[in-house]
């Protein structure tokens, strides 16, 4: 079973390998045995630029508590910028307090290298386990739902996650929904109180292009409003299995992307309702879209029970379009 494969962001690696080596990662590890705080590390989970994550334990009474363990490799601990990364997803994570989202349960430093450890979770993620069990359309849409709740009770807390993808959404046996790596994640700020050195700027290397808000791509703020067209980007891989590629290839060729782009259809098959919540997630424009995550999940609830969504009618821009939208049932 998969757990943090693709848990670590490689920004640092992937920059500085070129220059120093394509060796560079190897050169430094954690070991089965070694201790961090009360954690002794099992095994090696996932690694990526600045570190790793390691299956461990430690004792607590009579029994064994497995925590996944993050820890900064050495070799990175001496980079101020890898550092305050690394502190503050350590600081934003301990306050969640959400059944979608993993907890921080302890934190400290050794040898003057900084770890974590965090709630262990046995999952895959969120569109391999709807393949996996064949789940038909009510299925996902309950799992999506409970995937916005949890990133909706970050927003509350005025953190924006900037990495949505189906690797950090996991699903355990039993169908409870996980949301993890806050690695690259920032505090929102008021539109009035940004400069050109905010941090929740997006730095290219920091993202997942597939995902990415459009905002995103062009390296301008990120808002609690990119985190939704993550979603609804999440929303239409797990209904159609595919990714709406054209849009984000096309913020990238385009250096004054169309104001307007139409958002993608998920096609005939799907019913007009849920192509309008789709579509109104993945809006060019990050006001058209949906006010938070929470808004987002209530519409598909809605969806879900036979009530009227608020999802805005996206109006066709071919005759093809048009006539569709005409003759497909809502």
């Amino acid at each position: 079973m998969r757990n943090f494969g693709d848990f670590l962001e490689q920004p640092v690696a992937d920059l500085a390998g070129p220059i120093l080596g394509a060796d560079l990662r190897a050169r430094d590890s954690v070991h089965p045995g070694e201790r961090f705080g009360d954690y002794r590390v099992i095994r090696e989970l996932g690694r990526g630029g600045m570190g790793v994550v390691c299956l461990a334990e430690r004792r607590v009474g009579d029994d064994t508590e497995k925590v996944a363990l993050k820890v900064i490799l050495k070799r990175f601990a001496i980079e101020p910028s890898t550092l305050r990364r690394f502190r503050e997803e350590r600081q934003m994570l301990a306050p969640l307090d959400h059944p979608g989202i993993v907890r921080v349960l302890d934190g400290g430093e050794a040898d003057g290298v900084p770890w974590f450890a965090m709630e262990y979770v046995e999952g895959i993620p969120i569109d391999e386990y709807c393949a996996e069990r064949a789940l038909d359309v009510r299925g996902r849409l309950e799992l999506f739902a409970r995937a916005c709740d949890a990133v909706d009770h970050a927003h509350q807390l005025a953190i924006v996650h900037r990495d949505i993808k189906p690797k950090h959404i996991l699903v355990t046996a039993d169908g409870v929904v996980k949301l993890l790596d806050f690695g690259i994640a920032k505090l929102a700020v008021p539109d009035g109180d940004v400069g050109p050195h905010d941090p929740t700027f997006t730095q290219p290397q920091l993202l997942t292009p597939a995902y990415a808000s459009p905002e995103q791509l062009r390296g301008e703020r990120a808002s609690t409003a990119s985190d939704v067209y993550s979603l609804g980007v999440l929303l239409y891989r797990m209904l159609t299995g595919r990714l709406p590629l054209r849009r984000a290839l096309d913020v990238v060729r385009r250096s004054k992307p169309r104001p307007h782009l139409p958002p993608p259809s998920l096609g005939p098959r799907f019913p007009k309702t849920l192509d309008r919540i789709v579509g109104t997630a993945l809006q060019s424009d990050r006001e058209a879209r949906y006010p938070s995550a929470g808004s987002l999940a209530a519409d598909v609830r809605a969806y879900l029970a036979g009530v009227p969504v608020i999802a805005r009618r996206s109006r066709s821009s071919s005759w093809f379009g048009r006539m569709r939208d005409w003759l497909l049932p809502s």
